[in-house]
């Protein structure tokens, strides 16, 4: 990308107040990786508002999704005899574990 285009794409500012530590901190970091304070700061943003935002969409379900959710919780599976299993040793005290055959 050409020069000029990249000054184009950067037109924006994002501008916050911070304490001398807090800016000191971020200017020790941004040399050290042999960055501007700008080019740090935005890096470091764009990072976390990036895992940020995934992780807000693995959590967004879809209305039929909700729905069928929904439906399982109200109506749920009669226990089969791994689920009878499973919650009869889970009421023992001692350690316990469930062999599962290759069938299921």
């Amino acid at each position: 990308m050409k020069s000029n285009e990249m000054n184009a794409l950067k037109k924006e500012r994002v501008e916050f107040r911070t304490s001398l530590d807090v800016k000191n901190s971020i200017e020790e970091a941004a040399e050290l990786l042999g960055k501007t304070v700008s080019a740090f700061v935005c890096d470091s943003v764009v990072t976390r508002a990036t895992e940020v935002i995934n992780e807000h969409r693995r959590h967004i379900v879809s209305k039929e999704q909700w729905g069928a959710l929904m439906a399982q919780l109200e109506s749920p599976s009669k226990p089969n005899d791994l689920m009878d299993e499973i919650l009869r040793l889970s009421l023992e005290e001692e350690n316990w574990t469930v062999k599962m055959s290759s069938t299921m």
